[in-house]
């Protein structure tokens, strides 16, 4: 998978240099559909980790290898070969600054907002709730997570506007809210099924704010808490045939969206129960939810990513004060060009005095227009930019910083360039051809 992957790679690389090509973000996105999750395919099945106990440990002897060094090193290459694709940056460019800068018809059915506001979703479920007979049975769900990360699901049920039905449950640490909604809506079901008005309501209304959550339920779920869907479905597919007085109809369990916090009482009961079962101590731990480990994954990876650039940071960008790794970094969405010219400025890898003539490049121009040495601020003193343009305000120790350092800057930084054309007409690679 790995050579494919630095196939494509490979071919998006050629798509753009560090002047033109396609913009930095749409290649971001290209990168993360087509190569690293044809790279990263199956990895969990291969990865034993890197070395494993011998099956009789003696004193002084090292653990048995793996031998997973090579496929290690493969995606390495694949990684960085899409971080190059990505950035318009010299081939000089250190490694970890690669890594940061790279950043490496259910919804009509369930009454989705669909352009709506919540008020004006409100309104709609409140005209839907006075078309539903009495005698049906209304269920709101709700899940909830508490700042201690324990998450807790709940439901109470109605008939004939009046609650005969509440439920809490408690959670753990290891569930998402998205698995508090999807248990709550099925213990809700499993309470209202069992329960004796069940024999006289001819459908059974599960109403729950989670817009995800309610089109699962009505569909085969191939993300987290799939067995608790499937569970869902299964139970609901029953309803018909539950024992029923002989003038009720076999009816159906219907599924609806209700905008959360929008002062309806059902739902905002179903939250305070929730918010009571995320409070209840659990007995015992719950497996992690897909959801959860998910979470806890890229909670991890963002942590390591940041340790990772804080100990790896090269000079220039702790003078910068560029301290965070930013997973998607906005400046890719700046044009390709321009961000060129940002990043050989953050780097001091570009087209300067100073890096011409450390890797001896005899052949370049060293000097501005104005007279004076390339430099990555030069920007900031160029005297011809200062006629041609109002300078920055502020002092050069606060602003460039602020224009290197920050997305924000970055952006300000760009749209000052594009309108001065700096490095095309004042400070150029080089120099104009003489007539």
């Amino acid at each position: 998978m790995t050579s494919k992957a630095l196939t494509i790679a490979s071919a998006l690389r050629s798509l753009g240099n560090t002047v033109h090509g396609m913009r930095p973000h749409l290649l971001q996105q290209a990168i993360s559909a087509c190569v690293l999750r044809k790279a990263y395919f199956g990895a969990e099945t291969w990865w034993p980790g890197r070395t494993r106990p011998r099956s009789r440990p003696q004193a002084d002897t090292p653990p048995i290898s793996n031998l997973v060094n090579k496929h290690l090193t493969d995606l390495s290459t694949v990684i960085l070969t899409g971080a190059r694709a990505i950035l318009p940056v010299f081939r000089t460019i250190q490694l970890p600054v690669l890594h940061r800068e790279s950043g490496e018809a259910a919804l009509r059915r369930v009454g989705a907002p669909s352009g709506r506001t919540r008020e004006e979703a409100a309104d709609n479920f409140q005209i839907l709730l006075q078309s539903i007979p009495n005698n049906d049975i209304i269920i709101y769900s709700d899940g909830s997570k508490l700042e201690n990360g324990q998450t807790g699901g709940g439901y109470v049920g109605f008939q004939a506007g009046s609650q005969f039905l509440r439920g809490s449950i408690p959670l753990g640490h290891n569930k998402e809210v998205f698995d508090a909604e999807a248990e709550a809506a099925l213990a809700g079901l499993k309470a209202a099924m069992t329960h004796s008005t069940a024999q006289c309501s001819p459908n059974l209304w599960i109403c729950l704010d989670n817009l995800e959550v309610t089109i699962q339920l009505l569909s085969s779920s191939i993300g987290s808490s799939q067995a608790v869907f499937k569970s869902f479905n299964t139970l609901a597919a029953t309803w018909p045939s539950r024992r029923r007085l002989l003038q009720i109809e076999s009816g159906a369990v219907r599924i609806r969206w209700v905008p959360g916090h929008a002062n309806i009482p059902g739902n905002e009961a179903a939250d305070c129960a929730a918010k009571e079962g995320a409070g209840k101590t659990v007995p015992t731990s719950h497996p992690w939810s897909y959801a959860a480990f998910k979470r806890h994954t890229k909670s991890q990876a963002a942590s390591r990513a940041q340790t990772y650039w804080q100990a790896a940071a090269p000079q220039a960008y702790q003078d910068l004060e560029i301290t965070t790794f930013s997973r998607r970094p906005p400046e890719l969405q700046l044009p390709r060009h321009i961000l060129g010219r940002i990043l050989a400025a953050r780097t001091k890898h570009g087209d300067f005095a100073d890096y011409h003539e450390r890797f001896n490049h005899t052949d370049a121009h060293l000097t501005c227009r104005c007279g004076a040495r390339k430099s990555p601020i030069h920007f900031i003193f160029c005297q011809i930019a200062k006629r041609k343009a109002p300078r920055f305000p502020g002092h050069p120790s606060e602003v460039i910083p602020f224009l290197l350092g920050t997305p924000k800057g970055a952006t300000k930084l760009a749209k000052w360039l594009t309108e001065t054309r700096f490095f095309e007409d004042i400070c150029p690679r080089r120099p104009p051809l003489s007539t």
